[in-house]
């Protein structure tokens, strides 16, 4: 496989305890950095297998939010808790505001999310505009 200089970087949502963290190639790190919208660390270098299993896992859950929330947004009509939750695949660790109901689901299908503490619509709404920047900048740097 050819070496991609994958790093794990951590972005500040602007919430103490939630760390937005990503895998991204370093050069890419290196210019998301230099923009200084949303202070961004490299923590460290990543294995592409690694990188390999994050990506499955978030690919699994992105499938589980859409079969969860396919009722025509029953659950979250329903659910107006949230909670912080960690995902955590091998050493890679990721915080994520989720509906209370929808964290309790996950929970119960697999021992890489854990519920951490109570949060709020606001919290959830600050880490939705750090991943929306940060998609803006990836389509822009990759355009």
């Amino acid at each position: 496989m050819k070496d991609k200089n994958l790093v794990l970087v951590e972005i500040d949502s602007g919430v103490e305890d939630i760390k937005l963290r990503y895998i991204l190639e370093r050069e890419v790190a290196e210019h998301l950095r230099r923009k200084q919208e949303h202070p961004l660390k490299i923590l460290r270098e990543v294995l592409e297998e690694e990188a390999q299993r994050w990506s499955e896992f978030l690919d699994w859950l992105h499938a589980e939010i859409d079969r969860y929330y396919d009722n025509d947004g029953e659950g979250e009509e329903k659910d107006k808790e949230y909670v912080l939750v960690e995902l955590k695949v091998g050493d890679i660790k990721h915080n994520v505001v989720f509906h209370r109901g929808f964290a309790e689901y996950l929970e119960k299908k697999t021992d890489s999310i854990r519920v951490l503490r109570e949060s709020s619509e606001k919290e959830q709404q600050k880490g939705a505009i750090v991943e929306a920047w940060l998609y803006h900048e990836l389509f822009h740097y990759y355009d």
